[in-house]
């Protein structure tokens, strides 16, 4: 047997290293992300042979290969400790796309997170206020908060989802929300739209600085809103899919908007969209629409990524 090579010394030093010098190691050193996948198996390895030793470092060690993350999507389908949603700021530099389900009761983690562009949140304990953490998400395209019944006109949620720049797509779908967030969703659009029938042009001072949403979805399923609404979302020219099933808004009250934005009614007339394949797409997808590519994750380097950071985020 010949003499090993330098790669498997360097991965095998490394790895001696994380099993009995928890602080000597570090891996912003190692030059290629393949020879921190070798690393990583190695680690793997001596975690299963020595885990009581090496059980208390576990945290420590895959914090420290976070370096090499360039994780882009990412789905936590069962429920996350609060404790751990931390670890997902390790991610914030090159995360597009996160589903999540949580028991925690705010959102202050994911501040940060300006390449987010998609985002399926659902959490029973969240508080409404949580939202706040959101605000401004420059490159947000898609948000889902269905069955979250605890937001409601009252805390303001609507001036939270009108300050992400990038919207458009939205699902409240059984939410509690009602007329007040459609007001608060579609008041820039109205505002410039009164400020051009003026002749004045676009909006000057503070007010340029108002995003003006270019919703495309909009997903209000079984939430509160009436007839009423509708004359806030007659602003929202880029309209192509809408969603009012179990509302109290009725078929014949959805008529003149149908006109008025070149929709076809689909589901009953309760639902309203460019096309009958976008419609029965989107009735039957979560999350509704995405910018992402979900492909991602399957080569051996990603599919270590991922695992890494769920072990990350779960582990207790």
């Amino acid at each position: 047997m010949g003499p090993d090579t330098l790669l498997n010394l360097c991965c095998r030093s490394v790895a001696i290293q994380l099993g009995f010098d928890s602080h000597s190691i570090d891996v912003t050193d190692i030059p290629e992300p393949e020879i921190a996948l070798r690393v990583w198996r190695a680690y793997e390895g001596l975690h299963y042979w020595r885990c009581q030793t090496l059980q208390c470092w576990d945290r420590q060690v895959l914090s420290k290969f976070s370096y090499f993350w360039s994780i882009r999507v990412l789905r936590l389908n069962h429920h996350v400790k609060h404790a751990y949603l931390e670890s997902l700021q390790l991610l914030r530099g090159t995360l597009e796309h996160l589903e999540v389900s949580t028991c925690a009761s705010d959102l202050h983690w994911c501040i940060g997170f300006n390449k987010l562009k998609c985002l399926s949140l659902y959490g029973e304990n969240l508080h409404p206020l949580a939202l706040h953490a959101m605000a401004g998400l420059p490159s947000l395209h898609s948000l889902d908060l269905h069955g979250m019944q605890q937001l409601t006109d009252s805390i303001h949620v609507g001036p939270v989802l009108a300050s992400l720049p990038s919207l458009q797509h939205l699902d409240l779908g059984n939410t509690s929300i009602g007329d007040s967030t459609i007001e608060s969703l579609t008041y820039t659009r109205h505002l410039a739209s009164w400020e051009s029938q003026k002749g004045k042009g676009a909006l000057s001072g503070s007010q340029s600085d108002w995003p003006q949403l270019k919703l495309k979805t909009l997903v209000l399923q079984g939430t509160k809103v009436t007839p009423a609404c509708l004359e806030h979302l007659h602003v929202l020219s880029e309209l192509e899919y809408l969603d009012m099933r179990k509302t109290a808004v009725k078929r014949q009250d959805l008529i003149g908007l149908e006109k008025h934005l070149r929709l076809h009614a689909q589901h009953g007339g309760a639902v309203l969209s460019v096309s009958a394949t976008l419609a029965v797409v989107l009735q039957q997808t979560r999350p509704k629409v995405c910018a992402c590519d979900y492909n991602v994750g399957s080569a051996p380097l990603e599919r270590w990524q991922q695992e890494s950071i769920r072990q990350l985020i779960y582990s207790c």
